[in-house]
């Protein structure tokens, strides 16, 4: 159960709901999760700077079970970074992730924990 959150100084016009519905089936795909369950937040319209830059920028935050080694998040981190970078302009050096580890007691859906 993977919940994403993707914060730029992008307008929404920019990473609009087809950019999400597209992103939501490239991290099912990427992280081996039905996208059934897949939770994407998408933050637009931020006063984000980087390296002192206001150039396009985002930061992207990737909860999920199972998500506890490099060999786990190396190729998404660099599939992903792909996939934002060619839709939105954002330069791959301004894409940012932060992958954390969630255990199945921690994730709940309809009332139910996952383990």
């Amino acid at each position: 159960m993977p919940f994403v959150t993707l914060t730029t100084n992008l307008s929404s016009e920019k990473v609009d709901k087809a950019f999400s519905e597209k992103f939501s089936e490239k991290l099912a795909e990427t992280l081996g999760k039905p996208i059934e369950r897949i939770s994407v937040t998408v933050v637009a319209g931020q006063q984000m700077c980087r390296g002192g830059s206001w150039d396009p920028v985002c930061e992207i935050h990737v909860l999920a079970i199972g998500l506890d080694s490099s060999e786990k998040t190396q190729k998404p981190a660099e599939e992903l970074t792909k996939f934002v970078s060619d839709r939105t302009g954002i330069q791959p050096a301004r894409i940012c992730f932060t992958f954390r580890p969630l255990l199945p007691h921690q994730v709940s859906v309809n009332g139910a924990l996952m383990g």
